[in-house]
């Protein structure tokens, strides 16, 4: 059987046993840290919520992006590569497990991190400063469109954690940097061999209408197909790649 919902819960109770203290640990300092930095700012100003809007931010995006690049760490540990294989669960269902940890779990963690945060920095500073209270709202616009955001990144260092044997998210950041310059040069290429040179010799009055009509140039035409390929193809292209990795994987392992 390839899913079974309570093997998913044991499985995710499992992980949460054996990373607790990091369950613990990580948000802690991450609000004692946005503590004192709080208490800091508030001494020259009035804190308010676009300031822990970049804390979230901060949050979500570094501590969120390096824990899905450490999501299958175990998996390529060569001490604990026998318990991952040995765990009576489908690939697919522990695959499920790491997948809703870096995608709603450390988006509702570090919501809840900043929150907690926040209320402790306000309390902090209408003692010492006498300061009315200001809570980190999670339900904003802009979280949602930082949240957007992070789900784009996170199809790509969860990949890279399936990918990569070590040094995961520094091995992303390479791969990402290094494919943004190919990228670069080919659409360059392709932009000169034929659309500037179109544009700089003959064309006559039908080929302007259709490179200069306005439902090609449409900008929402462009930021919808964009958006479909930033938050559509490519996060469901990588985690695709990453599951069958894994089964991959798995099955050399196993042999």
């Amino acid at each position: 059987m390839i899913f079974d919902a309570k093997r998913v819960y044991l499985i995710a109770r499992k992980d949460f046993f054996f990373t607790r203290k990091q369950f613990i640990l990580v948000p802690s300092t991450i609000t004692a840290f946005g503590l004192f930095i709080g208490m800091l700012a508030g001494k020259s100003m009035h804190l308010t919520n676009d300031f822990f809007l970049g804390f979230f931010g901060g949050i979500l995006y570094l501590s969120g992006l390096i824990l899905t690049s450490s999501t299958f760490k175990d998996r390529h540990n060569s001490n604990s590569i026998h318990n991952w294989l040995m765990l009576p669960a489908s690939t697919f269902e522990k695959f499920l497990v790491r997948f809703l940890f870096s995608t709603a779990g450390i988006i509702i963690g570090s919501a809840l991190t900043c929150w907690i945060c926040s209320l402790l920095t306000g309390i902090a500073n209408a003692i010492l400063y006498k300061q009315s209270l200001t809570f980190f709202n999670p339900f904003r616009i802009s979280v949602w469109h930082m949240v957007q955001a992070y789900l784009a990144l996170q199809p790509l260092f969860f990949l890279g954690a399936a990918w990569f044997r070590k040094n995961h998210f520094l091995k992303t950041i390479l791969t990402l940097f290094i494919l943004q310059i190919f990228l670069s040069l080919v659409s360059g290429g392709l932009g000169y061999m034929f659309l500037y040179r179109f544009l700089k010799g003959n064309f006559n009055s039908l080929a302007a209408d259709f490179f200069l009509s306005h439902r090609i140039m449409d900008g929402r035409i462009l930021a919808a197909s964009l958006r479909i390929l930033l938050q559509g193809i490519i996060p469901v292209s990588c985690w695709a790649a990453a599951y069958f990795r894994l089964k991959e994987a798995e099955v050399k392992d196993g042999v």
